[in-house]
């Protein structure tokens, strides 16, 4: 097995605690040794949330160093952009286009504004690999918001940024998750991979939307 080094970036109450542990469960099925590592700032008030997964890296130390992240998957594009300068040469991006916005910020203080998630998006596609989608407005739309860090993790192991297939992740919350979110989650797996297309921030031709 190829090892990976993996992180997830994000805010307080996306879930990326989970994803995380989902991803580490994985692993560990597979025959992974593995090695994790979380930093949680207020997470109740939105505040800073990143996960260091090291698969088969662990002997290294668990945060994973500078130039050396095979995987980011940013759950906010800021909190993404935050963790640049960890990517390797040949890294993948999995973004979030959806903006969360500081809780000091007023109608008269535009700082982060989609023109800034453009530019996060633009640096991230010129020097790696990225997949882009609205992954709120994707879990919206299937009726759940709490489901995008399930969609999140679906569309890496579907795109081949995770060492995992897809049919592993659905038997890792087949067999993991608490039976009364189990049903909604594989039903979240299985909209977000048929809608993909749909959400997309790079369409074919290499166009940024958002």
């Amino acid at each position: 097995m190829k090892k990976c080094d993996i992180i997830i970036s994000g805010v307080g109450g996306q879930g990326i605690v989970l994803a995380s542990r989902l991803i580490a469960t994985m692993a560990l099925r597979k025959g992974y040794k593995i090695s994790t590592a979380e930093t949680i700032g207020m997470s109740q008030r939105g505040g800073s949330v990143v996960s260091n997964l090291r698969l088969d890296s662990y002997r290294k130390g668990s945060l994973i160093p500078k130039g050396q992240a095979n995987v980011i998957i940013g759950f906010e594009p800021a909190e993404a952009y935050r963790y640049n300068e960890y990517l390797n040469k040949d890294a993948k991006v999995l973004l979030n286009s959806n903006p969360i916005y500081s809780s000091s910020k007023t109608p008269e203080n535009e700082i982060y504004s989609k023109k800034e998630v453009i530019k996060i998006m633009e640096l991230f596609d010129k020097n790696n690999t990225l997949t882009s989608c609205n992954f709120n407005k994707m879990a919206l739309e299937f009726g759940n918001l709490k489901t995008m860090n399930i969609m999140m993790i679906a569309i890496a192991c579907f795109n081949n940024y995770l060492p995992f297939s897809v049919n592993e992740l659905n038997n890792t919350i087949k067999e993991e998750m608490p039976s009364k979110i189990k049903d909604i989650n594989l039903k979240a797996v299985e909209f977000a991979i048929n809608n993909f297309e749909k959400y997309a921030n790079i369409n074919s031709n290499n166009v940024i939307k958002i």
